[in-house]
């Protein structure tokens, strides 16, 4: 019997550890490595966040920064939305929703498939504009997505047109299918926003010092706290 059990537990630890492999390497849509996430806290960093992003674009080793309500692996609001179909009628479908600011998809390495990006020049793009995932897209059976309409809110009250398709990434753990996803651009407001950046590999821990640096100097009143993107997702499947 305790040989079967060795056996047994042999079996199973193998399987996992193809498994965490498998995850290890698997394509998620998405760059995971290098991108080290921070928190900004309070309305006066959140406001700030666009003097915060280029100042840290200075640094040595800092590729690019970005912001969002929140990432993926993480737990993202889903509602249940107003959008327009093929004949112009505003229905009801049910998506994943994400705020996010400038430069969010070349910083994460999300591919653009149709239409544009988030423009700091327009401010129309600010809460009335969407970007969708290609799943979107096939669930409305939209001809041209590229001008459909998304209203989010009581009654679809925050309603714009979409202005871009991103390919499909996995935003959610690799056990569930991809779902409809939109992005909409993100406004200053209270509370807190995690900020995205994406550093070389090379001179990391001199790259990371200086950004600890930088938010000594930002934000005194709390810790300098971050962490890694590819590792809050091995974290997800261990």
């Amino acid at each position: 019997i305790e040989f079967a059990n060795s056996i047994g537990v042999i079996g199973c630890t193998l399987v996992m550890s193809q498994q965490m492999r498998f995850i290890a390497t698997k394509g998620l849509g998405f760059d995971k490595e290098n991108r080290v996430l921070l928190t900004l806290r309070g309305r006066d960093l959140v406001e700030r966040e666009a003097l915060i992003a280029t100042e840290l674009g200075k640094a040595p080793g800092v590729l690019g920064v970005a912001t969002s309500s929140t990432i993926m692996g993480r737990d993202m609001p889903q509602v249940t939305g107003k959008v327009e179909n093929n004949e112009g009628v505003m229905t009801d479908l049910g998506f994943s929703l994400i705020a996010v600011g400038d430069d969010f998809i070349p910083v994460m390495g999300i591919e653009l498939v149709k239409g544009r990006d988030f423009s700091r020049r327009l401010l129309t793009d600010v809460g009335a504009a969407y970007i969708v995932n290609e799943t979107f897209v096939r669930a409305m059976g939209w001809d041209d997505p590229l001008g459909k309409r998304i209203g989010i809110g009581a009654g679809g009250a925050y309603a714009g047109p979409v202005i871009g398709v991103v390919r499909d990434f996995n935003f959610k753990s690799l056990r569930t299918s991809i779902e409809p996803f939109v992005m909409f651009r993100n406004a200053p407001e209270a509370g807190q926003r995690l900020m995205v950046v994406s550093i070389a590999p090379e001179g990391l821990r001199e790259t990371l010092r200086h950004i600890q640096t930088l938010f000594a100097e930002l934000d005194p009143s709390h810790p300098f706290e971050y962490t890694f993107l590819d590792e809050e997702l091995d974290r997800l499947y261990v």
